[in-house]
């Protein structure tokens, strides 16, 4: 339910929406034959919204079943609006371009943007494909969590690892390329330690970086997360 005048603290429930479903709450108690469903429906809100606001995580997804009876309430006000003017129908067709209005710009450009979008760790792969050969070992680090399906076409001999495991074939087996996550650990440290750091871009050197966007390890991965393509010098 997403709009560009969000009401805060809750950009998915704008302002205009808001409006229509107090506007129809209000009919449905006004009204004696849904008085007793809009106070119920009065009441559940402000239990779950005063049970809600107790928690310091303010998640919308704890609302969702007031977002619900606002949905109802909504309809109760455009068909109030459609019995007032007598054209129940024109109502009904007002409300659906008022909605198209809203919130048609917004989904437009989310399915557009999401269209275009493009897996930072597709990209980083699709280097990896271009420039890699058959013969080239590339190490890719498990918590960078690319799919099996992606990794199967890298052309080289792809391996996937955890740091620990990474770091003794950094050492020994020197790999041409490596896949690194840009990703911070529980407890703050970066993924690889900083003491490894010097070493390791002292016998690499970055080549290509896709993704914006650095993630803790135990947060999902996300569609952006900044990905280092390291290559091996000849040093």
């Amino acid at each position: 339910m997403e709009w560009d005048l969000p009401a805060q603290p809750y950009a998915e429930m704008g302002y205009a929406f808001t409006v229509l479903a107090l506007a129809g709450l209000a009919v449905l108690i006004a009204r004696r034959p849904s008085r007793r469903f809009g106070i119920g429906c009065a009441l559940f809100a402000a239990a779950l919204i005063c049970l809600h606001a107790a928690y310091a995580f303010q998640a919308f997804r704890n609302l969702l079943p007031v977002a619900a009876l606002a949905c109802v309430t909504a309809g109760v006000a455009v068909a109030a609006a459609g019995e007032r003017l007598g054209r129940p129908r024109l109502a009904a067709l007002i409300g659906a371009a008022f909605l198209l209005l809203l919130f048609g710009p917004a989904a437009r450009d989310y399915a557009l943007d999401r269209s275009r979008l493009v897996d930072s760790r597709r990209q980083a792969v699709d280097w990896l494909a271009a420039n890699s050969q058959a013969g080239d070992f590339v190490l890719i680090l498990d918590e960078a969590a690319v799919a099996d399906s992606e990794i199967a076409r890298v052309p080289g001999r792809a391996r996937v690892a955890p740091w620990e495991d990474a770091r003794r074939a950094l050492w020994l087996r020197k790999p041409r390329l490596v896949l690194v996550p840009d990703l911070v650990r529980r407890d703050g440290r970066h993924l690889i330690p900083e003491a490894d750091r010097g070493w390791l871009l002292d016998r690499y050197a970055v080549r290509a970086v896709v993704g914006s966007e650095g993630r803790t390890i135990r947060h999902w991965r996300g569609n952006n997360l900044r990905l280092f393509v390291l290559e091996r010098t000849p040093n």
